[in-house]
């Protein structure tokens, strides 16, 4: 994203034409997982590091980012999934998802920071969402 918060993580930055880089983006990751053997409907993760959702032009462009992605992932077999952190990522994806959003990753990962390991009463995304 182009407001991912540490500097040091800006390693592909998305452009002007999100959509189309997310689609070219995904194709990429599928000739790889083919590359690799990877069966069909095996989970293909984007890993989007924590960025400032909250800031409207970049919450726009990363989620079209996201969507072209897991579009094309999805539409060559793959399920596509999602890495980020709770606040960040995974909360921009599951205010997308209450949205009505379409396209949107099907399986998620997620990073919780100060606290033990647990799935269960995460706050940032409903039980049942993914």
């Amino acid at each position: 994203s182009r407001c991912v918060g540490s500097a040091h993580k800006k390693h592909v930055p998305i452009g002007a034409r999100p959509w189309t880089q997310g689609k070219a983006e995904g194709r990429d990751a599928v000739r790889r997982a083919k590359a690799m053997a990877m069966a069909p409907r095996s989970a293909l993760y984007l890993d989007m590091e924590a960025y400032n959702f909250r800031k409207k032009g970049c919450a726009r462009t990363t989620l079209a980012f996201i969507r072209g992605w897991s579009r094309t992932v999805r539409a060559h077999g793959y399920l596509p999934g999602f890495y980020s952190s709770a606040d960040s990522g995974v909360r921009h994806m599951e205010t997308a998802r209450r949205a009505g959003v379409k396209d949107l990753p099907a399986v998620m990962w997620f990073a919780r920071w100060h606290m033990g390991p647990s799935v269960n009463k995460e706050r940032s995304l409903a039980g049942g969402a993914w």
